[in-house]
């Protein structure tokens, strides 16, 4: 009896997290961008709308820079980049960032993040798929409402950002 009620709990919570996204909602996290200040998301995502670009793994960082460029040159100012970092030992957090750091030209520093902590919550959102999990993951991340920071998640997709995956972003970007 007790095993059934612990995972009626447990399938409970899981369908309770799951249904944020569910309403296309992005959720709510607390990243730090590269000029070390902290950014509550989605509240300050720029008005407009938002690409985020997220990548899992370090063997994304290749891919989530070509996006990075790539969506940049289309959308310019309103492509964000995301290194998830939790999970890596405290040790060597400080040299990832300080390469990430010496990668990231100047004028995109305020755009590049980091999430430390929210990763299950980040795969979720962005679709996560352990087949896929060294592709950059796009989520387009919808105008603010007035008088909420919610934010409607418009795409999600991972890839490489070839020519098609870019089409499909124009439309959903605009």
């Amino acid at each position: 009896m007790k095993l059934q009620v612990a995972t009626c709990l447990l399938l409970s919570m899981i369908a309770d997290e799951r249904s944020v996204f569910a309403a296309g909602n992005f959720p709510v996290l607390e990243a730090e961008h590269l000029n070390e200040q902290s950014m509550k998301l989605p509240a300050d995502f720029p008005e407009s709308g938002t690409l985020l670009i997220v990548g899992f793994t370090k063997a994304s960082q290749a891919t989530t820079t070509l996006c990075g460029d790539r969506l940049e040159k289309a959308f310019p100012g309103r492509s964000y980049s995301m290194a998830v970092l939790e999970g890596i030992p405290f040790f060597i957090k400080g040299t990832v960032k300080k390469a990430i750091r010496e990668s990231i030209p100047a004028e995109r520093k305020d755009r590049y993040l980091f999430l430390y902590d929210g990763k299950k919550t980040m795969k979720l959102a962005a679709g996560f798929d352990e087949k896929s999990e060294d592709d950059a993951y796009i989520i387009g991340i919808g105008k603010k409402v007035a008088g909420s920071d919610e934010r409607v998640m418009t795409s999600v997709t991972h890839g490489n950002c070839d020519d098609a995956q870019m089409e499909k972003l124009k439309k959903t970007g605009e």
